[in-house]
């Protein structure tokens, strides 16, 4: 089985495809506290594990053995809606928890057929990314700000940006509030905008072919503009 490839399947998001190619009918899914049987009980977890969440796998450690391997990982939760019901504890749009998973994979040729795993408390001991930037998580992640921001769940939004922001256009700039900025980014339409470029230093959208450039400091938010 090839991790890797497994891996990206897991963060495109599409896990009925996910569950359709990567594990076998008779599937078991064990954590100490309940056991999955089968594809069709396994992809209603999924389902309501990702029911208005972004989850993305950060590999940490891990070994391979002829039938099976074993990964230590950070897994990102990135909320795109309210989810009071979520197993690690309630979210509201824009919010993240990272959750340490250990899990040992038994497979069946190119397929997993058995899942044990174990968990540490919610951000315990975890790894962090700047919030925004490149990486598939943060990615994720300025999926979350959007629905921040499309929910107006101001507090939330307010996580995504630096202390000093720039607001404007090319030919000038103008310092602006967290309050201001946030109303200003909702006005241009950033909540709905495509997502073109990311990089760690900026990210490029696209808002029904009009172009805005969001400059990043750390991982954060720090100027606004039309390009």
């Amino acid at each position: 089985m090839d991790f890797t490839t497994y891996i990206d399947a897991f963060n495109s998001g599409d896990y009925v495809n996910l569950v359709d190619q990567w594990f076998t009918e008779d599937v078991v899914w064990e954590d100490g506290g309940q056991t999955v049987t089968g594809r069709d009980e396994w992809l209603n977890l999924f389902h309501f594990l990702r029911n208005g969440i972004r989850e993305i796998f950060r590999p940490i450690t891990g070994f391979d053995g002829p039938s099976g391997h074993f990964r230590e990982i950070d897994m990102d939760f990135h909320a795109l809606k309210s989810r009071p019901d979520f197993p690690f504890g309630p979210l509201a749009p824009g919010d993240m928890m990272t959750v340490k998973f250990f899990i040992i994979y038994e497979c069946e040729g190119n397929r997993i057929r058995r899942l044990k795993a174990a968990t540490w408390p919610v951000n315990y001991g975890t790894s962090k990314l700047p919030r925004l930037g490149a990486h598939v998580t943060q990615r994720a992640a300025f999926q979350a700000f959007q629905a921040a921001l499309a929910h107006e769940h101001g507090a939330n939004a307010r996580q995504y940006l630096a202390a000093q922001l720039q607001m404007g256009s090319t030919g000038g700039t103008r310092s602006s509030s967290h309050e201001d900025a946030i109303g200003s980014l909702r006005e241009a339409g950033v909540a709905t905008a495509t997502l073109k470029d990311a990089r760690d230093d900026e990210l490029l959208l696209d808002a029904g072919g009009r172009l805005m450039r969001l400059g990043l400091q750390n991982g954060l938010i720090s100027q606004f503009e039309l390009v």
